[in-house]
């Protein structure tokens, strides 16, 4: 018999051309939350974290591309997170009867990926009244203008590439992840900067 947990709802900068170039690693924030973005931007260990974070809101998309990573991450160990009717409810199922266990595998995974401070923030701005709008579509139109993304892309196409850790390296990942051996230095800060602010 396997242990589950559900989690519910009630838990809880623009750059021209002439500007100096992004630096995604010296970012600032601001709005209401801007310290829990910049402490959880700080700490983020992955580039996908930091894209969703960078901007200092987190749209549905983000959100789901968030717990889509800490999905895979409990996956790695058997774990199974299915989706309730609303967003941000989920249950995760453990593969044994161990709850100290379950409890510290949670707590990792969600601070590998971040999704504890995702999740937190995203629902924070749920519950004011100036919930960020979907930036999608802008930050689409910026990849396109910067010739980072095919002129054709749309933004349902976006969000379904970074839902997937293999295409979004395919289609992005020379302009973030700094390993690759076709890893565009000259174009990354522009990557960078869209993800920041899409009007960049």
């Amino acid at each position: 018999m396997a242990l589950i947990v559900l989690i519910g709802a009630s838990s809880a900068c623009g750059v021209s051309s002439e500007s100096k170039p992004f630096d995604q690693n010296n970012v600032s924030f601001s709005g209401g939350y801007a310290l829990q973005y910049e402490e959880a931007y700080q700490k983020a260990q992955s580039d996908a974290a930091r894209r969703i974070l960078i901007d200092g809101s987190i749209t549905e998309a983000e959100y789901e591309q968030g717990l889509q990573l800490y999905r895979e991450c409990l996956a790695k160990d058997n774990y199974q997170v299915f989706e309730g009717d609303h967003l941000t409810d989920y249950t995760v199922q453990a593969p044994h009867q161990d709850s100290a266990r379950m409890r510290r595998d949670m707590a990792r995974c969600g601070t590998e990926t971040s999704f504890d401070d995702i999740d937190y923030l995203f629902q924070m701005a749920r519950m004011s009244s100036d919930s960020s709008d979907d930036t999608v579509p802008a930050l689409v139109e910026c990849l396109k203008r910067h010739g980072l993304a095919e002129q054709s892309l749309t933004a349902d196409d976006y969000k379904q590439i970074v839902m997937d850790p293999t295409s979004d390296q395919e289609h992005f990942g020379k302009y973030f992840d700094e390993t690759r051996d076709d890893y565009d230095a000259e174009q990354s800060p522009a990557y960078w900067a869209c993800n920041a602010d899409p009007n960049s």
